[in-house]
């Protein structure tokens, strides 16, 4: 049989909740926790756990901490990188039916594996249908898509655990891994073709069964999402970043139009209005300066371990996607709100200080007046 797997890519992955009662709770009481969780479901068999470091788990994890905003900021979950969770899912034909059918247009009728790697930058869940044969019409992205939402369907009540995603899920790429004749004269691992198309690239790598010293399809599945994650995890870290930049932008948007209407003519020389119009001047101008540092210093960072990743040797099959996303990361520009806040803030002063001035020629007019009376 021509074997072909079918691979597809997201970000989902799953965080204790806050409100477990403990004073101590481990590495090892998480993986528990993530055991506890999936195997109690009918629908998920064949778990396990792997990392490629020598770790006891015995690290506490605070969970008071807001690990999902975190991960969103660059953080890393409290957990060793490159720590693996795999398990095999079968979802109900009837539940795809009602739920995920419509959109996608496909059932799935095999198994899913997925792979949830958490790697350095944000977590990276790969999956990959565990029937090899082409005829099968359900691609990689099918399988993200569908399990994402059945993993939301199953978890949306759970005591202990939040299931977690960010978009793209699936990411916009349907992959396939197959061992063919190999072309190349280098003795690499994998050849990486891309084949654009509407709606979903298709990438498709063949495997050299010599260079990855084995023959067996798995141990070549396994090695390739080894390779792809780091890429992919700052792939998803990209797009967390442009989420709170966005987020960030959206506040600094805001209080200018606050700031706008506030220092219109009706209001700049209210009395009530000149403490407010002070107090959001500041603000304005802080989160102007916050957000061109944070813009910066996010940008800087992502294209720095774009190229320390490519120095360090790391896999760069995806280059093309991650350098296209990150040239997609949303330019703004603050100088004009800068201005505008600038100029109220001159303004305001200006006012306030001919205010005080005549404030005081009033008071000093009724001083001398009351004087002269005496």
């Amino acid at each position: 049989m021509f074997e072909v797997t079918k691979i597809g890519v997201g970000a989902f992955w799953f965080l204790p909740k806050k409100q477990l009662r403990t004073t101590k709770f481990t590495q090892r009481d998480y993986i528990d926790l993530i055991e506890f969780g999936l195997c109690k479901h009918n629908d998920i068999d064949l778990l396990s756990f792997e990392t490629h470091f020598d770790d006891s788990f015995d690290n506490l994890i605070d969970l008071e901490t807001d690990w999902k905003e975190v991960i969103d900021n660059g953080g890393h979950f409290d957990l060793p990188a490159f720590f693996k969770t795999t398990f095999i899912i079968k979802i109900p034909k009837q539940w795809q039916l009602e739920n995920t059918a419509k959109w996608r247009g496909v059932t799935i009728d095999a198994p899913i594996e997925i792979t949830i790697y958490d790697t350095f930058y944000y977590p990276v869940t790969f999956v990959r249908l565990l029937d090899f044969s082409r005829e099968n019409e359900a691609d990689g992205s099918n399988c993200i898509y569908v399990s994402r939402k059945y993993l939301e369907y199953l978890f949306s009540n759970d005591p202990h655990l939040e299931f977690e995603s960010i978009g793209p899920s699936p990411f916009h790429v349907d992959f396939e891994l197959l061992h063919a004749a190999f072309s190349s004269v280098e003795p690499v691992e994998f050849e990486c073709r891309r084949k654009p198309k509407r709606g979903y690239d298709l990438v498709v790598f063949q495997y050299n069964a010599t260079a990855l010293g084995s023959n067996d399809h798995d141990d070549a599945y396994a090695h390739l999402i080894y390779c792809l994650a780091p890429q992919l995890g700052l792939y998803y870290h990209t797009s967390a970043s442009q989420i709170r930049i966005i987020n960030a932008w959206n506040e600094v948007s805001n209080n200018h139009a606050r700031l706008v209407d506030l220092s219109g003519e009706s209001n700049a020389n209210k009395i009530g209005s000149i403490f407010k119009i002070s107090s959001l001047v500041r603000a304005s101008i802080v989160d102007i300066v916050n957000f061109e540092s944070e813009y910066k210093s996010t940008m800087d960072y992502i294209k720095n371990e774009l190229d320390d990743d490519k120095n360090r040797g790391v896999a760069t099959y995806l280059d093309f996607y991650l350098e296209r996303k990150i040239r997609e990361f949303p330019r703004y520009d603050a100088s004009k709100y800068y201005a505008f806040a600038d100029f109220i803030e001159k303004r305001h002063s200006k006012w306030v200080e001919v205010s005080i001035l005549a404030f005081a020629g009033l008071v000093g007019a009724l001083i001398g007046g009351l004087l002269a009376k005496t």
